[in-house]
């Protein structure tokens, strides 16, 4: 739990100053339920009689979350947006306690008892900033995210023997074409494809082998691709920047 003092609101509600103290509790909380998720998925599978040992499959996926585990955005953004002050409300708690509130007695401050009571992670509060203190906000987990996830995955397969010893290639891509993420029951999902925060995914990865062996001699070459994305967790005071894509190589022998 923690005291943020004099932060500056635009909720929309007159019940919430211009300028509140605020308490504010974050952590994990014991009464989470299992996230759960609906997939389906369409493909097919080739092994042409004219080319034995070539195998070319395609699956397309769709998942979709449900009651994910997420810490509400509550501060800043749902204290500085009427918009998102609506979505998220139920996590932010008006505090109205009476004149004779003593910093000497915390059980004055009645509204701030589901502030005390509430398990979190402990930071500094002391009893004079409960008197003052004009809304408490839970932003501990919850199980208030949904997703969706839709891509397709591309494997080819082509081994082949000769005299000279097996040899083999193979190229495994999978593009993710949705990633939406919404953090309340009632928020539309946006799209977080190729971005780091919460979640998002890389749109584009994809692996291609050569390989050979013959009776204990064998070698393999590995290309390893990722595409690119967005760093949108940066370090304090940097913008937020596009990674560029990147190959890498690995040999077995």
């Amino acid at each position: 739990k923690t005291y943020i003092p004099g932060f500056p609101t635009n909720t929309g509600n007159p019940a919430i100053p211009q300028f509140a103290n605020v308490g504010y509790v974050f952590g994990d909380q014991s009464n989470l339920k299992p996230e759960t998720a609906k997939t389906w998925s369409m493909g097919f599978d080739l092994t042409p009689r004219q080319t034995p040992g070539l195998d070319v499959s395609s699956t397309f996926y769709n998942i979709d979350y449900s009651n994910e585990i997420f810490g509400p955005p509550l501060f800043p953004e749902a204290l500085l947006n009427p918009a998102d002050y609506q979505l998220y409300k139920s996590y932010i708690h008006p505090v109205s306690n009476p004149a004779n509130c003593s910093a000497s007695n915390p059980d004055y401050a009645p509204g701030m008892q589901p502030f005390l009571n509430a398990v979190g992670i402990y930071g500094i509060v002391t009893p004079a900033q409960l008197c003052t203190t004009n809304l408490w906000i839970d932003g501990r987990t919850t199980n208030i995210g949904s997703m969706t996830e839709q891509g397709v995955d591309m494997d080819v397969k082509y081994h082949k023997e000769t005299p000279f010893g097996l040899w083999m290639l193979e190229l495994n891509a999978t593009k993710v074409v949705t990633e939406k993420l919404a953090l309340a029951p009632t928020a539309p999902q946006t799209s977080i494809l190729g971005q780091m925060a919460n979640g998002g995914v890389v749109p584009w990865r994809g692996r291609a082998t050569l390989g050979w062996s013959k009776g204990p001699w064998s070698a393999t070459l590995f290309c390893n691709y990722v595409g690119t994305y967005e760093n949108d967790e940066p370090l304090p005071g940097r913008p937020n920047s596009q990674v560029a894509s990147w190959t890498t190589f690995d040999l077995d022998l």
